[in-house]
């Protein structure tokens, strides 16, 4: 999300938030029922050890993991002088993304039927920019004010629009290929609620899409609302969405043998000798 090198440590803190939040979109996606993922739910709210006794024995293990990584992350933070109140922002964001996992759960088991507009609302966190961007921030360093977390957590323009091209990207790769329950939900949604085909959807998310790329550029203009390297930190994320998604033709981060694997080795195994 930033190369550069003074961001360290807030690449080695997304790093391990970012393995947690695979696990965990997995988990409420695939693996968990909806009775214990409402539990697990109410375990992250209540952030606190003992709330491992009311799990299931195979969320235990993910849960503890979770408390221990943000113990390391207020370490690691505290090691570098930076303010604690930021782990706080951060532990805010799992828990806001946790409670987008469990909407989405709950729609993929048929326990609610949500409208489009409710998915599209819900998606600007299950998007996990948010959650991303604010752990990212967190390591920044004094470029990072009070204000800017703020912010971040209002879900500016910024983030609504980053959010609504990475979830329409990334839904109609894993729709084409059948891939995922909550891709499909978010499509068929749509058809349902507008009568239109599966074609003219797409349709439309591609013009939704452009209208947030300009949304996007539009918001890195001068003045801008927080500094330029903080917006590039939330712009990175549908570049990273365009290369995943859109520019292979097909679901890029579930598969290992696509472009994906070629663009890492070219970049952290065979790099272009300087």
């Amino acid at each position: 999300m930033s190369f550069e090198p003074q961001y360290q440590l807030s690449r080695r803190i997304l790093t391990k938030v970012f393995s947690l939040v695979v696990v965990l979109d997995d988990m409420y996606d695939v693996y968990g029922t909806v009775e214990e993922l409402i539990l697990f739910t109410d375990a992250i709210e209540r952030w606190d050890i003992s709330a491992l006794d009311q799990l299931p024995e195979y969320m235990r293990y993910i849960y503890r993991i979770i408390l221990e990584v943000y113990i390391e992350v207020e370490e690691e933070l505290s090691q570098a002088g930076i303010p604690l109140n930021r782990a706080q922002y951060a532990k805010d964001a799992m828990k806001e993304i946790i409670r987008s996992y469990i909407f989405d759960a709950k729609c993929i088991n048929k326990w609610l039927v949500p409208t489009m507009e409710e998915n599209m609302s819900n998606s600007v966190v299950s998007s996990t920019i948010p959650i991303l961007a604010t752990h990212f921030f967190a390591g920044m360093g004094d470029i990072v004010t009070v204000e800017a977390l703020e912010w971040l957590s209002k879900y500016p323009l910024m983030v609504q629009a980053s959010s609504l091209y990475c979830v329409l990207t990334d839904n109609i790769a894993e729709d084409e290929v059948g891939k995922a329950a909550d891709a499909a939900c978010f499509v068929d949604c749509y058809m349902k609620q507008h009568g239109v085909s599966k074609e003219y959807t797409y349709s439309e998310f591609g013009k939704q899409r452009v209208k947030a790329w300009k949304d996007m550029n539009s918001e890195c203009l001068r003045p801008t609302a927080v500094p330029l390297p903080l917006l590039s930190v939330v712009l990175s994320i549908p570049r990273l969405a365009y290369i995943l998604y859109e520019y292979q033709g097909l679901d890029g981060f579930s598969a290992s043998d696509t472009k994906t694997k070629e663009l890492i080795n070219s970049v952290l195994v065979n790099p272009i000798p300087m």
